[in-house]
């Protein structure tokens, strides 16, 4: 009886359990269909909104970035959004249809700040949105389209947009290397656009201690000075191009098949391919170049290695460079170049800040560490030969120029003659005549940098003329745009330390060339200059910048090239020459404006004047060719501010 009950209890239990089971698997079913469905992802494409657009067209996703210089290149921007809470992600982005070449892969960013583009696959989180590019960049004229796919897990078809274009010719990009203080191709070199550098002009690195390395940096140049279509972008002109070619020997930059044996030779650093190479532009912050450092590991044994260096980009006429390089590995001694640095032993002695050197400063160097590994220590720094050389300056200058001091020894110094980045090689030879190598301690590179809020430079490129660089300060109505007034413009005659009589004195509360006032630091009569005025301290208003053709030298007055380079806080913002082909000519370069802002020293800009189709700023003669008259002469400029 007993038992009965008990299986009775159990059973009764188990009916109960299972009823519950079924009224929640009842319950589960009367609720709405929506709740028991996972979120899906959501896509939304967009046109992101720019002026540089010709067209677009919201419904069908369709950009046209209207006229595209060849050699340039223009982008087309979509905005992906996910407006759900679940995450999207994008599988590929990819070309389903291409007319015209080139379109770059596309890539996507996070916002527009974002400098980094990136490519699929695109994980968007829910109710974000992220930048989609397209950008093309032509190598030939003609209408051009592409279909783009965005394959993703929000369910559905892939979604499409469209970006047309038209390609034009503005011009071509015409690309340089420089090493060693040489530049190359020449014309010579080349032949239906291969350019195979001939063996007295490749890179040599000299002799290379055993079992240490020796390296050499090459400078590949845009030198290309193309203007930009109406509607263009004149920092995305003429654009060099580095990448594989593959009709030639697909390296975009690499060594040539079968010249690196033993692999001894290294490419330490170069740019990610493919690389892009705007041409110079001072206003963009493009620099026009890009730097390649080569490697070479020498062995243990003493012997000589060869190989060639290849570069493929797009300059039509330049699209393959073959540089040969050499290097010797021998029991060689090891140039070690630094700046001089300050000692506590010798306070008075000279030294160089790294973080001080200005233009028109002499640097201190260094070599006193160079050693000879043949050699047991301490005897082995005990080398006769010294030798320093700039191999590396912001334009190139007559050895004379640098005022070299030392220049045979272990302590040497030079002069800086104007703003940018040099690099100095020290080679060093021991007793029995082996010379050091271009290891990475022979070198030293440094900037030197305005110090000065407003730094104007003018140089030139023919040695006997006399050209002058003035700045007219904009004070009081007319008066102030003239050239040569003897009060509003800065120039040798009145703006020099050394100048006689009357200083030019725009402000009274400092002293003349302090603060607010304009000082010349020399008037180069029978040079390349440079020619340098500073303001340290500007006052908010208006400076205008005029290069003038003062007289020619012993050989008449030829053409000449005038270089103006414009510093505003330390930074490069104007870098432009044009040729002045007779004496009184001036060249009516632009406008400095000035303005205080929450900086310490305010915030200047560069508007350029007007003039020519093609040329930068305008050229008129000067009618009083000596600057006489204490009004000066007003330069026809209807486009300044």
């Amino acid at each position: 009886m007993g038992i009965t009950k008990s299986y009775q209890r159990r059973t009764a239990a188990l009916m109960r359990g299972a009823l519950t089971i079924m009224a929640l698997i009842v319950g589960l079913a009367g609720c709405s269909q929506d709740s028991l469905t996972l979120q899906h992802s959501e896509i939304v494409i967009t046109v992101h909104e720019s002026d540089a657009y010709q067209s677009a067209d919201a419904e069908t996703l369709t950009i046209h970035l209207g006229e595209v210089p060849v050699y340039g290149a223009k982008t087309a921007t979509f905005l992906v959004s996910n407006p759900s809470i679940t995450t999207l992600r994008v599988e590929d982005i990819s070309y389903d249809q291409q007319e015209g070449v080139l379109w770059q892969t596309p890539t996507w960013r996070k916002d527009a700040a974002d400098p980094e583009a990136k490519v699929a696959p695109l994980v968007v989180p829910g109710h974000e949105a992220y930048l989609m590019d397209i950008t093309f960049s032509p190598i030939q004229m003609g209408e051009a389209s592409a279909k783009i796919l965005l394959s993703h897990d929000a369910g559905g078809a892939p979604k499409e947009v469209t970006v047309l274009a038209t390609a034009v010719y503005i011009g071509n990009p015409e690309i340089e290397v420089a090493y060693n203080g040489l530049l190359v191709p020449s014309a010579a070199d080349c032949n239906e656009g291969v350019c195979a550098v001939n063996a007295d002009s490749g890179l040599n690195l000299g002799n290379i201690a055993l079992e240490t390395k020796g390296t050499a940096q090459l400078t590949v140049k845009n030198i290309a000075e193309c203007d930009p279509e109406p509607s263009g972008n004149p920092c995305s002109t003429c654009v060099l191009r580095l990448a594989p070619d593959a009709d030639h020997h697909g390296l975009g930059i690499g060594f040539k098949e079968g010249t690196n044996e033993g692999g001894l030779f290294t490419i330490e650093t170069a740019p990610t391919l493919p690389n892009e190479i705007p041409q110079k532009d001072a206003e963009c912050g493009n620099t026009g170049e890009t730097k390649i450092l080569v490697g070479f590991a020498a062995p243990a044994e003493e012997s000589a290695h060869e190989t060639v260096l290849v570069i493929e980009n797009n300059d039509s006429d330049e699209g393959v460079i073959e540089i040969p390089i050499t290097a010797q590995a021998l029991n060689a001694p090891i140039a070690v170049a630094t700046l001089r640095a300050f000692t506590a032993d010798n306070p008075s002695a000279p030294y160089t800040d790294p973080e001080e050197i200005e233009p028109l400063y002499r640097v201190y160097l260094d070599g006193r560490q160079s050693y000879d590994p043949s050699v047991p220590a301490p005897d082995n720094t005990n080398l006769p030969y010294y030798h320093w050389e700039v191999v590396n300056a912001p334009q190139e200058f007559a050895e004379v120029e640098y005022q070299w001091e030392g220049q045979n020894q272990f302590l040497s110094s030079f002069w800086v003659p104007i703003a940018g980045e040099y690099t100095v090689k020290l080679t060093v030879q021991n007793e029995h005549g082996i010379q050091s190598g271009d290891t990475e301690s022979a070198f030293v590179t440094f900037t030197a940098v305005p110090g000065s809020a407003i730094h104007i430079q003018l140089v030139w490129d023919h040695p006997t003329n006399d050209q002058d660089l003035h700045l007219v300060w904009g004070a009081n109505g007319d008066a102030y745009e003239n050239v040569c007034h003897k009060q509003y413009d800065c120039y040798f005659a009145n703006c020099k330390a050394t100048t006689f009589g009357q200083r030019v004195h725009w402000f009274q509360e400092a002293e003349a060339g302090a603060g607010p006032n304009p000082r010349l630091d020399r008037d180069d009569t029978n040079g390349l200059g440079p020619e340098n005025i500073n303001i340290d301290e500007p006052s908010p208003g208006n400076y205008r910048v005029y290069a003038h053709y003062w007289g020619g030298g012993y050989n008449g007055a030829p053409a000449t090239v005038n270089t103006v380079r414009i510093y505003l806080n330390g930074l490069l913002r104007f870098d432009q020459h044009r040729t002045l082909t007779a004496v009184s000519q001036i060249w009516g370069i632009g406008t400095i404006n000035w303005v205080d802002d929450d900086t310490d020293l305010g915030t200047g800009s560069v508007e350029v004047f007007q003039g020519e189709p093609g040329q930068v700023g305008a050229v008129s003669t000067l009618t009083t060719m000596n600057c006489s008259g204490s009004s000066g002469w007003a330069f026809p400029h209807p486009a300044a501010p």
